[in-house]
């Protein structure tokens, strides 16, 4: 018997794949609810295979929430996400938030199966959308502004969070660092990459994408 919890705010996206996990894993427990807070509360007994996490949110630091609450309350169960708001940037986020899997939402129905049976034999899983994107990345780096280079590993780390909207104080609070340290570093990003605001920064590096998703 194979427990799958199914966490998603949209009842018709469970119920297909409701379906669809029924047609393909022949004994399954499937777990579902609308959040992860009544996840939580309605199966706290129970103990999952797998997790499985629709994050539809447009905005970044909601789709990391709730992430990190799942796994802070599951901190031993592989979590499988799929999402709205594919971009390479997040997809690094989520794997240092110690997820092991990701597939594009637009992706889900034929790639669901082949993520939860790599998360089974205890291997992470990209879809290959998804990965496809993150290497267009990895050769768009050679692209990039040479003024990109001069940044430390630590004004790189920020220059991140800034380029997906991230604010002041949520860097602050993540890095455990004063807002008025975050703030210094900052000017110091916007100094060397010869930018005056955070649009820019997004421009540069051709992220502009998420400060209108995140709106």
């Amino acid at each position: 018997m194979i427990t799958i919890g199914l966490i998603d705010n949209y009842a018709i996206i469970r119920l297909g794949l409701n379906f669809l996990l029924h047609e393909h894993f022949n004994e399954l427990e499937l777990l579902e609810s609308d959040s992860v807070a009544d996840f939580a509360n309605q199966y706290e007994e129970k103990k999952c295979d797998v997790l499985v996490l629709g994050n539809n949110s447009l905005i970044a630091r909601d789709c990391f929430k709730t992430v990190s609450a799942l796994r802070k309350l599951f901190p031993q169960v592989p979590i499988l996400v799929y999402d709205e708001n594919i971009n390479q940037n997040l997809t690094v986020r989520y794997f240092e938030l110690r997820i092991q899997g990701y597939i594009a939402k637009e992706s889900i129905a034929r790639e669901i199966v082949n993520g939860i049976n790599a998360l089974l034999n205890k291997k992470q899983f990209l879809s290959p959308d998804v990965l496809e994107r993150l290497l267009r990345f990895v050769v768009r780096k050679e692209l990039e502004p040479a003024g990109a280079n001069v940044l430390t590993a630590r004004e790189s780390e920020i220059a991140l969070y800034l380029s997906q909207g991230m604010k002041t104080s949520w860097i602050a609070k993540t890095l455990d660092r004063k807002p008025s340290t975050i703030s210094t570093i900052k000017h110091t990003i916007f100094k060397k990459m010869k930018v005056d605001n955070v649009v820019q920064l997004m421009n540069l590096f051709g992220l502009r994408d998420l400060e209108k998703a995140g709106r």
